[in-house]
């Protein structure tokens, strides 16, 4: 049926990405120096890379809310009128 076959398809992309991922792991895992202000340390690259995507989610998800929250006051408001 359809749901399976896009169950399949949906297991197969997942798939694909993860193997994707654990290769550009793999390919960046030397090591960086990181300066900030007056410090600076020694990490590997993909920690780098893995803190600001997850700082990216973070942000883009604060975002969402914030706007999503804001967007139900401002109805609120509208309904009253």
């Amino acid at each position: 049926t359809m749901k399976k076959r896009l169950g399949r398809f949906k297991r197969w992309i997942a798939g694909a990405i993860s193997v994707m991922l654990a290769v550009f792991a793999l390919q960046n895992m030397g090591p960086v120096d990181l300066t900030f202000l007056l410090w600076t340390v020694e990490t590997r690259r993909i920690v780098i890379i893995v803190i600001s995507f997850t700082s990216g989610l973070a942000i883009g998800w604060l975002i969402k809310e914030n706007s999503r929250v804001s967007g139900k006051k401002n109805n609120n408001y509208t309904d009253e009128t």
